[in-house]
């Protein structure tokens, strides 16, 4: 519930044909840096002494073959930049150019009647070499230095560790969500292959079958109009809700309980904030289509709200302003966004003080509304038909409560929308941590949007090109 580090992960390679690694990396919270360290080494040593348990085996082996499969079926739709890019680094790196066909031959005959016994002895062939070796990064100095670190290191490995503890996988509750919708209208622009539906409780749909990419069906899920339901007098806590809301689970399954009962499918639920909606967007293949829906439905209806991915971010801010604050290009990029703006709140990166006292109920206060009653609309291309799409999409969002119409697009006699380009020609000036020899400076007009013009904006786009083509000579050549 209230984990020392904001990230945490284990890896093994080979460090340039030197040298096999086996590394356990934390990025800690401040202050916090000796109970990253004991989580660490506990968890290593866990892994070592007791081992790991079948399911876990089964379930990453399930992840493997779920990637490889998907990769094997959309083989004939690769683009030629990415063989060309895998050719390449097979012949850098001295190995041999395989097809995704050929890597799932050879992982089922390496996975066939895998043990957890034989991949215990594997963790602890790969824990017994020299080390550890304990690498400290931190933006104060430790009281006490190396010795501090290695008694930090020393005392926990006389802590005991028990055996891992099997997870239960609970049932998949998203299955139905009552009588499938009925489609009030549905019309089809011929030109674009494009199929618009509206269904009776007010959801609406946007088709594109397309083989563009064999296997593989892109959904995103549109809902509210994003920037534009977020307050103009004040900042808010939306900057938390990418990674709060896609780590928060959903009402009745945690984010880790969802992975452990979707093991095995290509899924995704990402979740953002833009312009003009809240977006929950996903990845999937048509026979995992059905549970991709059922999955973004979920998050969208009954999200979560959980105070621990919240506590993450926050953490996780903190730690990225002062990053941004070490260098001319990271200032840039944390004030930009508002200076183009004329300061609106909606666009800003918050303060430090902002960010140590926002709370999850915040976040629960500022989307719940938008997220339960805004307008929604569901949009699906790649490989599916669009019976299927329609079918599946009336079980699952076409079943949920009534929804409004979609407002129409903001005009400048919206308040929410009233956007200003800064006034007057006098430079913003900002100052970063780094080093002194270090600057950015950055020259923005205002030109016009590209929906009322687009023939306009296209020529804006070539007259980019030409300046970016212009300056290489000038500055670089």
């Amino acid at each position: 519930a209230t984990p020392p580090f904001i990230a945490a992960g284990a890896n093994r390679g080979t460090e340039y044909d030197s040298a096999d690694v086996t590394a356990v990396s934390v990025s800690a919270q401040p202050g916090r840096w000796r109970e990253a360290l004991t989580a660490a080494e506990q968890e290593a040593r866990r892994l070592v002494q007791h081992g790991v348990l079948q399911a876990e085996v089964d379930r990453e082996v399930a992840e493997y073959r779920a990637a490889l499969t998907a990769r094997a079926a959309g083989a004939a739709t690769r683009r030629s930049a990415q063989i060309a890019s895998a050719l390449v680094n097979a012949v850098d790196e001295d190995e041999v150019f395989t097809a995704p066909a050929e890597d799932l031959r050879v992982f089922e005959a390496a996975v066939r009647g895998l043990t957890a016994e034989r991949v215990t002895a594997a963790v602890r062939r790969a824990f017994a070499g020299q080390g550890p070796l304990v690498f400290l990064a931190t933006p104060q100095a430790i009281e006490g230095g190396e010795t501090a670190v290695a008694a930090a290191f020393a005392a926990s490995a006389q802590a005991p560790v028990t055996p891992p503890v099997a997870e239960v996988v609970k049932p998949w509750p998203y299955a139905s969500w009552g009588a499938p919708g009925r489609v009030a209208e549905q019309r089809r622009v011929e030109d674009l292959d494009v199929t618009f539906v509206r269904f009776a409780n007010g959801v609406r749909l946007t088709v594109k079958p397309t083989r563009l990419e064999d296997d593989e069906v892109l959904v995103s899920v549109r809902v509210g109009r994003g920037r534009l339901d977020l307050p103009r007098d004040r900042e808010s806590v939306g900057w938390a809700a990418p990674f709060a809301l896609a780590a928060g689970g959903t009402t009745e399954l945690t984010d880790e309980e969802l992975d452990r009962i979707l093991v095995g499918r290509v899924l995704g639920a990402a979740f953002s904030v833009d312009d003009d909606a809240f977006v929950w967007s996903g990845r999937t293949r048509p026979q995992d289509f059905g549970t991709q829906l059922e999955l973004l439905t979920a998050h969208t209806a009954r999200p979560g709200w959980r105070p621990e991915p919240f506590a993450r971010v926050r953490a996780a801010a903190l730690n990225q302003l002062n990053q941004l604050e070490a260098t001319p290009s990271g200032v840039l990029q944390r004030d930009l966004g508002a200076l183009l703006r004329s300061g609106d709140p909606r666009w800003t990166f918050p303060e430090r003080a902002e960010i140590e006292g926002a709370r999850p109920e915040d976040l629960r206060a500022l989307l719940a509304g938008p997220l339960a009653e805004g307008p929604l609309e569901v949009v699906i291309v790649g490989d599916i038909p669009l019976e299927r799409a329609i079918a599946e999409t009336a079980r699952t969002f076409g079943a949920l409560p009534p929804r409004p119409a979609p407002a129409s697009p903001p005009t400048a006699a919206d308040p929410s929308a009233r956007l200003r380009f800064p006034a007057g020609a006098e430079p913003a000036r900002r100052t970063h941590r780094g080093r002194a020899d270090q600057a950015v400076g950055y020259v923005a007009w205002p030109t016009a949007d590209f929906l009322s013009d687009p023939q306009r904006a296209r020529a804006a786009r070539v007259m980019e090109q030409v300046v970016s083509l212009r300056l290489t000579d000038e500055l670089r050549e």
